[in-house]
Parts: C-alpha cells; structure tokens; sequence
C-alpha cells in the first residue's frame, strides 16, 4: 500500500481507493494512516480508511449503516482512501451546512472532522 500512496500525488484523479481481501491488523491500519496523514498534511494529502472491524455501527454512527441490506459475510476487505486533504475538507466544511454532522457522537465529529481541519491548516 505505501507504494500506492506515494504514487497519489502522480496524477490527477480526485480519490484513489486501494482495496484488499487481505486484512492487515485495525490496529495498524489505523496507525499507518494517522502516521501518513499527520506527516503529508502540508502535502495535500488525506487517508481514510474502512476495516470490518471498524463498523460504523461501532463508532456511533449506526445511522449510516443500511440494516436492510444483508451483508455477505465471506466477502471482507479493507479499503483506504487516498485524497487531497483540502477536497476533503471543503466538503465538510459543505456537508456541516446541510446539518450532516448533527447526529455523529462528538468525539467521533472531532476525530474525524475536526482534527482533520487542524491538520490542514497546520496546528494538528
């Protein structure tokens, strides 16, 4: 994966998505994109990531999970998602004005919002 996010700033796609059935440890998925983000900020450059064992239900944010549709449970990947952190963050920014963020848990606003915007601007 460290290959393809170096090769992110090699083009001009708005979102690169790197997927893989091969699940690497939350844990360090998590830590590789908080290290990644936090050192290529004042690059433009912004991870976020989805592992299974990090459902949304799990964060507080199960108004985001369709529970009507059933999942298949042989299928599993993660994915990380490769973009420019100031896109990112003007489409908060965008998404915070139609009341989106209303029902996310505070931590979780922060964590995912908030000291995004911190990084962008320098201060996270």
């Amino acid at each position: 994966m460290s290959l393809e996010v170096s090769a992110f700033q090699k083009h001009d796609y708005d979102i690169v998505i790197w997927a893989d059935e091969t699940l690497p440890d939350v844990g360090y998925l998590d830590g590789f994109c908080d290290a990644i983000n936090k050192t290529m900020a004042a690059s433009d450059m912004h991870l976020m990531m989805f592992h299974p064992d990090y459902p949304a239900d799990d964060a507080g944010l199960d108004f985001l999970v369709d529970h009507s549709v059933s999942e298949d449970s042989d299928l599993t990947y993660c994915m990380v998602f490769v973009q420019n952190l100031s896109k990112v963050d003007d489409a908060s920014v965008c998404l915070e004005k139609t009341g989106y963020y209303e029902y996310f848990p505070e931590d979780v606003h922060n964590e995912l919002v908030l000291e995004r915007r911190k990084l962008r601007y320098g201060n996270g």
